[in-house]
């Protein structure tokens, strides 16, 4: 059995001491990566409110600023009140999926009294748009979660497809059922929780035994990273170890991930776990023996990427190394798991990064804290060690007739021109179905590539 240690001094020092990247790049001639705003503080999530335009939370500050077209608007749209330190602050940020009818936006920041004051909760609360700020009398607290300890706190939110809310949070060091424990709890630590998001329970959580009911996973060490697959709707998590041990998981309804008592992949059944009615442990689906500190995940659902990468599985990393990738995992057809052609990489471990280089799909950067495909089918990457965004794109994507960086009105002109056209000129611009012809085809794609983001639900 691979018994787990506690690390956290150097675990700390991944995430948040990392040197700044230098030389972004793309392992693929066909992208660029370009800087869309810095001179932010601290940032940690995003969220898009409209085709040009996005949320952005600074963890140190508490505060949400509001990008518009790349320039970062002069003042934060909302300042809240959040503990300080090295984890603790304001987190994950969401938009509802009826955003654009409700104003909804769903944040996770450790309350306090003042900015840099005593840790409350890890509080989980909706905040209404008015289309320029948040009210912040509009507050409407979902949940609270512990904040006892200075580290571990997780604070990534997410919506699944079914209209319910995920968060994580780490173990905050506690000694738990919840981590593995034979007594102690249960608290709400070192799990991922599950609500609809009126902050009610729903009727479908894998637990009922009492103080489990809002536990849809528990067994994590600390959690940075979760994402909806959006063909399957089932949640992948990528898991924070010790140094040099890292996982990145399927969890399904009741999945135990084992810590404290294991981590990575570990021979089955594994011994000495706490068991809850409905319950079951689960080994990782790939195992990191670098200290890669993954961080955020998200599914690559965007076309202009690429069709050989759409729906497979991105992770950034956040150690303090430097030269911080992005790593993209093909799914398998069944999407419970990675399917990859290296012999290397059978055994679902990365061993050393010369074996998951073929793996990465950019690097250079610096604390990666998000990444995120925009409306524009851009991949957003947010750097928090250099306070910049950045986004990766096709050096010229298709349907950019006028090679702007955007497809937006002004490439209508260009696609008149191409329209009934096979000249090699106008297909590397329109021909989004790869059909060797400019029609009709191609023509409602640029509409609703254009009009969609109204009718779209972005992350």
């Amino acid at each position: 059995m691979n018994t787990k240690h506690h690390n956290w001094t150097a675990l700390s020092l991944c995430l948040f001491l990392a040197n700044a990247a230098t030389g972004q790049t793309v392992n693929d001639p066909n992208m660029t990566v370009e800087t869309v705003v810095s001179g932010l503080n601290s940032p940690t999530i995003m969220t898009f409110i409209g085709p040009d335009r996005f949320l952005i939370n600074e963890q140190s500050t508490g505060r949400v600023r509001l990008v518009i077209d790349g320039v970062q608007q002069p003042q934060p749209v909302l300042d809240l009140p959040v503990a300080t330190g090295l984890e603790p602050g304001l987190h994950g940020i969401v938009k509802d999926p009826n955003f654009f009818l409700n104003g909804y936006v769903y944040l996770y920041y450790t309350q306090s009294t003042m900015d840099g004051g005593p840790r409350l909760a890890n509080r989980i609360s909706r905040f209404t748009w008015n289309g320029t700020q948040f009210d912040p009398s509009s507050e409407f607290v979902l949940r609270e979660l512990p904040a006892a300890n200075p580290s571990h706190h997780g604070g990534i939110i997410t919506i699944g497809l079914d209209g319910t809310m995920f968060a994580v949070i780490g173990d905050q060091f506690a000694n738990e059922a919840t981590t593995n424990f034979a007594s102690g709890g249960p608290r709400e630590v070192g799990v991922v929780v599950r609500f609809n998001l009126d902050g009610s329970l729903p009727d479908d959580n894998p637990f009922d035994t009492a103080g489990w009911e809002f536990i849809y996973a528990y067994g994590q060490r600390n959690v940075y990273g979760i994402a909806i697959d959006p063909l399957t709707g089932e949640l992948w998590q990528s898991e924070n170890g010790n140094p040099g041990q890292e996982e990145l998981n399927l969890l399904l309804a009741g999945t135990n991930s084992g810590w404290e008592r294991v981590f990575g992949i570990v021979p089955t059944p594994v011994t000495g776990l706490f068991e809850v009615p409905g319950s079951f442990y689960s080994n990782p689906e790939f195992e990191f023996r670098v200290t890669a500190a993954p961080t955020s995940v998200t599914f690559q659902t965007s076309p202009v990427l690429g069709s050989e990468s759409q729906y497979d599985l991105f992770m950034a990393e956040g150690h303090f190394f430097g030269n911080h990738r992005v790593f993209r995992f093909p799914m398998n057809d069944a999407r419970d798991g990675f399917q990859f052609e290296q012999p290397a990489l059978q055994d679902l471990t990365g061993n050393n990064y010369p074996e998951m280089q073929p793996l990465v799909f950019a690097e250079g950067f610096g604390i990666i804290t998000d990444v995120k495909v925009g409306p524009d089918g851009f991949l957003y990457i947010v750097d928090r060690n250099a306070n910049t965004v950045y986004r990766i794109r096709p050096t010229v994507p298709t349907g950019d007739g006028d090679v702007d960086g955007d497809i937006d009105f002004g490439d209508f002109a260009v696609l008149q021109l191409c329209y009934g056209k096979t000249s090699a000129d106008c297909l590397g611009k329109f021909d989004f179905n790869d059909d060797d012809a400019v029609d009709a085809n191609d023509y409602e794609e640029y509409l609703d590539r254009l009009s969609g983001p109204l009718n779209l639900y972005w992350p």
